[in-house]
């Protein structure tokens, strides 16, 4: 079990997926130093309407790079690492939740070279990368790029997830 600071959002974030965020709150500024100072990751977590799953799962986030305004905001763009799923967590003064988490790490087996779905949903969103080559470790890798290409709603990706 780890500790993580989380970041609630109206969205899912997929293992893999580049997520742009503009950091306002004093509670995630702080929290963003702290994952640069450390090179720490923070858990993104779905606040979804009538789900039942709010910060109950979630997937790290590491951060891959970052610009201050000079509204003194940060930008920050964050890629999703591992999915994990929340055992307990507590409220600091500041309003940061901090998670004990589990991550799950896929163990699915290696996607087929030539497996012909696959070729077709690449086809379909407009994918000049080989695929294959890019996920070669894993078919759970494979399947949140593309769905995180394919647009699903947030709903449909915490079903994914």
């Amino acid at each position: 079990m780890k500790k993580i600071p989380l970041f609630p959002l109206p969205l899912v974030l997929l293992p893999g997926e580049i997520l742009p965020l503009r950091i306002f709150e004093p509670r995630y500024l702080e929290m963003v130093a702290e994952c640069m100072k450390n090179n720490s990751l923070f858990g993104i977590t779905p606040e979804i309407k009538n789900n039942l799953q709010n910060l109950s799962i979630g997937t790290s986030a590491e951060i891959i790079s970052w610009e201050k305004s000079e509204d003194k905001t940060l930008h920050i763009i964050a890629k999703g690492k591992d999915k994990f799923k929340i055992s307990n967590f507590e409220v600091l003064k500041s309003g940061l939740k901090i998670g004990e988490t589990v991550f799950f790490k896929e163990t699915d087996p290696t996607p087929s070279m030539g497996h012909p779905d696959l070729e077709e949903i690449a086809k379909k969103i407009n994918s000049e990368e080989n695929l294959f080559e890019a996920f070669p470790n894993s078919a759970s890798d494979l399947a949140y790029f593309l769905a995180s290409r394919i647009g699903f709603d947030a709903e449909e990706k915490i079903k994914i997830l």
